[in-house]
């Protein structure tokens, strides 16, 4: 019994402790799908969520009365923080956040009233918290629709544009904190109508939500990097792309578990990223 109870406890601390560390922590496996519950927001709409690179802060976009803002939430002793609305939501409408690899800025961008254009915003963390948006320059925000921005560890830009008609990705370089003029990356990848991406840190692969012409809803693809030339996408498969809309990815800065939108207004879901992408390179080299 004193054995029993010495074994009890040492399962409860090496259980907590994991929790404490790990905050994307699951009882359940999580090698198929399960809804990342946000405390504070499970009735509400979740989409397009992103993290601090420490992983113990997020940020992910949900409806206030018909605005959509963005809500964050902080991991601390083992739990999420119920969500708050930032001080930088409720002015306009604000999509696809995104925070770069090193922390150091936070992207958001902010449609027009009727959904013709959109720009990219950018805040600096300081000492004092965000600073105020603001646009990035012409060369990245052309007179069209300029969304979803990510990076990769060189802190260089890739967006969504139909600046060229239809919808591409752009690639714009950064240099000192300056970004070059935007340029497309290859015809293979292009090919597709990407609206939404997530670029791997370390340039690896690009996942992408584009539409599928037979159900008019999004699915989520993935395109492997190989020197300057990109694969021809892959679907992630039936395991996450459903029936419903799929799109909005994210990968936790573990690198461990992919994050994505599912539904139309949708939810936040994840999974087990490695099996998956283990999964999609063996199938890519047969």
């Amino acid at each position: 019994m004193k054995y029993l109870s010495l074994l009890f406890c040492v399962c409860i601390i090496i259980g907590c402790s994991h929790k404490k560390a790990h905050p994307y922590a699951s009882v359940r496996s999580m090698n198929f799908p399960l809804i990342f519950d946000i405390e504070g927001s499970r009735n509400e709409p979740a989409t397009n969520i992103t993290f601090t690179p420490d992983g113990k802060e997020l940020f992910f976009v949900t409806d206030s009365d018909g605005m959509e803002i963005v809500k964050s939430s902080f991991f601390s002793n083992g739990r999420w923080s119920v969500a708050r609305k930032t001080d930088f939501s409720g002015k306009y409408k604000i999509e696809n956040p995104r925070i770069s690899p090193d922390g150091n800025s936070f992207f958001f961008c902010r449609p027009s009233d009727n959904y013709q254009t959109c720009d990219i915003y950018v805040m600096k963390n300081t000492a004092k918290g965000w600073s105020v948006p603001q646009p990035m320059d012409t060369l990245i925000n052309s007179n069209s629709f300029n969304t979803s921005p990510s990076f990769d560890l060189n802190g260089d830009l890739f967006f969504c544009s139909n600046r060229l008609g239809g919808w591409k990705v752009f690639y714009s370089k950064n240099t000192d904190g300056k970004y070059s003029e935007p340029v497309l990356l290859d015809s293979t990848l292009n090919r597709y109508s990407i609206t939404e991406i997530f670029m791997a840190p370390d340039d690896s692969y690009l996942l992408f939500g584009s539409y599928v012409s037979e159900r008019n809803l999004s699915d989520i693809f993935i395109s492997f990097r190989n020197n300057n030339s990109w694969s021809e996408a892959i679907s992630l498969g039936t395991k996450i792309n459903s029936s419903e809309y799929e799109g909005r990815p994210c990968i936790s800065p573990d690198g461990k578990y992919l994050f994505y939108s599912r539904g139309i207004p949708g939810k936040i879901y994840l999974i087990d990223w490695k099996p998956v992408l283990d999964s999609l390179r063996k199938n890519m080299k047969k």
